[in-house]
């Protein structure tokens, strides 16, 4: 039921008529009610930019409100004075209206969500961004007082987004009402309801008239510098046909890449999710062609087309990944996921396969004390490709860890400063620059197929980073791992996707999340090592001792094109160039 507030001489007078439901319609129908109030008191804010969408004159309210409902309004930043982006969201006043009777204090939660399709607004909220709870006592709320919310961490956004209020309170009601202005014709789409299970447009919610817009008044701060990504200042280059943005980002929840059943599914394919980065990446950087998909060219082997398309198009990423989870024994001979060792050994006869074993060699390196973040910083700065195995492994007594299971990353890009330990990953998991988790992706997983979108934001080169810090918990199992990611993002239930997956070690049996602290252990490195032509001549340098030009800087003493140190005899005798059966060579 919808109750509506009059203004009248700057004062809402509320008379309560009737309750009236649309006969074939099972929606809110607007009614009249009366009680003498106040104006509405704002608080006294500043901010870079205010946002709202309301015109300051309160005019309705709804006492149906339940646990769980929520509204929320289109707010766009593009109305700030430019640079916007990126824009945090740093509070959001609203009041709450209470005919009398309802329950104080209420608990709710803010809310910020991306749009399901940036290029409509009308397909609703997407992807949450942002989340959290306030208690709402009746002094700091109460209509006609405006409270604020404060963002307890930055909320950052780089469009248009929508923002409110859900009821997250288990007491008995009723609740006080999010107050609606009297705007009597607020633009479709613009503001979206929750209830029960799902989002519903403004007008589909409401018998009309519908009320008018939430009374929310947003502040935030553009071009903010809490919100500039935390980036690696060295990323893996950019290619043409089709690594546009560096390293790919291709996402492993797509395509049944599992074992079990949903909701209590074992992601599986991260390891030849991760692997295909790699080899997708190396084909386009040896690939001669400059023209990207979906022009078919492709002169390179190292990847190939699955149908009538570009070996580089989107529509190659499933099939490309299927085969590479074949190649790599992944769910094969009665274990979960992709065992590291035969990763590398998938990852060789693929390369074989495709004629190009002497080009690349592939080393494992376990991650103990012997190798550190300098060994993977030097070989990213190289330009090799570097799948990590990370283990989820939670404690179980201070100082001692056991392994629930393993996750496979690639690595995109490394902090160059002596002093900075971050790395930067393509995670076929997580997306953490989109805002994932809490929430998942902004878009559907298969999105980053085209390789031209990374977690991002869309368009930049910046993957996900986390600081590389000594481990403070011992693993059990044989290996002294020495290093995990600070700030991992995963909890027992993303854990419980990888439960017993991506072994090193059969031996090492998996435990399942207890809830406990969970620690992200860098356990293994995958390095895939193009081999050097330094002179051009299309023969590995490691197979061509004698290459066949001469190279500025390469003694020729003789001066017959080839470098001494490839040319064991020159054609002519040199003095000070011992000639020992004087032979004049």
């Amino acid at each position: 039921m919808l109750k509506k507030l009059f203004m009248i001489s700057f004062a809402l007078i509320f008379i309560l008529v009737a309750v009236i439901m649309a006969a074939l319609e099972d929606k809110p129908k607007a009614v009249q009610i009366s009680e003498t109030t106040g104006d509405l008191t704002f608080p006294m804010v500043k901010s870079a930019c205010s946002l709202q969408k309301h015109n300051n004159m309160p005019g309705g309210y709804f006492p149906g409100y339940t646990n769980n409902m929520a509204t929320v309004t289109f707010l766009n930043p593009g109305i700030c004075a430019p640079p916007i982006y990126p824009f945090e969201i740093q509070s959001i006043a609203f009041t709450l209206f209470d005919p009398g009777g309802c329950q104080w204090p209420v608990v709710v939660d803010i809310v910020v969500y991306d749009m399901a399709n940036p290029a409509d607004s009308c397909a609703g909220p997407g992807a949450e961004k942002c989340r959290f709870t306030i208690t709402c006592a009746q002094a700091q709320f109460g209509y006609p007082t405006v409270g604020t919310a404060v963002f307890p961490t930055p909320c950052c956004v780089n469009g248009p987004f929508y923002i409110g209020v859900q009821y997250n309170d288990q007491g008995p009601g009723p609740f006080p009402s999010i107050v609606f202005d009297n705007n009597p014709a607020p633009a479709i789409c613009d503001n979206w309801i929750y209830s029960p299970t799902n989002w519903v447009e403004w007008y589909n919610f409401w018998t009309a008239p519908v009320p008018g817009y939430p009374i929310f008044t947003v502040l935030g701060e553009t071009n903010s510098a809490n919100c500039r990504l935390d980036t690696c200042e060295y990323y893996k280059a950019a290619y043409p046909d089709y690594a546009p943005v560096g390293v790919p980002d291709f996402d492993q929840k797509q395509d049944n890449w599992f074992i079990g059943m949903p909701p209590q599914q074992t992601w599986t394919h991260c390891g030849p999710v991760a692997l295909a980065n790699c080899l997708w990446w190396f084909d386009s950087k040896f690939e001669t062609c400059t023209t990207p998909p979906p022009a078919i060219c492709n002169n390179y082997p190292l990847v190939n087309p699955y149908g009538l398309w570009d070996d580089h198009s989107a529509s190659n990423v499933m099939p490309f990944v299927d085969s590479l989870a074949l190649y790599c024994q992944t769910n094969l001979g009665g274990i979960s996921g992709t065992n590291v060792f035969a990763l590398a050994t998938g990852a060789q006869n693929w390369i074989n396969n495709a004629g190009l074993a002497a080009w690349f060699n592939i080393r494992v390196m376990p991650l103990d004390p012997a190798f550190n973040f300098e060994f993977i910083k030097a070989e990213v700065l190289r330009s090799q490709n570097v799948i990590l195995l990370l283990g989820f492994w939670q404690e179980v007594a201070p100082g001692y860890c056991e392994r629930i299971g393993g996750h496979y990353v690639t690595a995109a890009g490394v902090c160059t400063d002596p002093a900075d330990s971050g790395l930067c990953i393509s995670d076929p998991y997580f997306d953490a620059n989109e805002g994932e988790p809490p929430a998942g992706s902004a878009h559907g997983s298969n999105v980053h197929n085209d390789a031209q979108f990374i977690s991002g934001p869309h368009g930049t080169m910046h993957h996900d980073r986390y600081d590389v810090i000594p481990t403070s918990c011992q693993p059990t199992g044989g290996y002294p791992f020495q290093m995990e990611f600070a700030n991992y993002p995963v909890g027992p239930q993303d854990a419980m996707y990888f439960y017993g997956a991506n072994q090193y070690d059969p031996s090492v049996p998996p435990v399942p999340p207890s809830g406990a602290l969970i620690h992200t252990i860098l356990e293994f490195a995958v390095i895939i090592c193009p081999e050097a032509d330094t002179d051009g001549d299309g023969i590995p340098d490691s197979q061509d001792n004698c290459p066949n030009i001469y190279n500025p800087g390469q003694e020729d003493v003789d001066q017959d094109g080839v470098g001494d140190v490839c040319d064991n005899c020159p054609s002519n005798y040199n003095p000070g160039q011992e000639d020992v059966d004087q032979d004049g060579v």
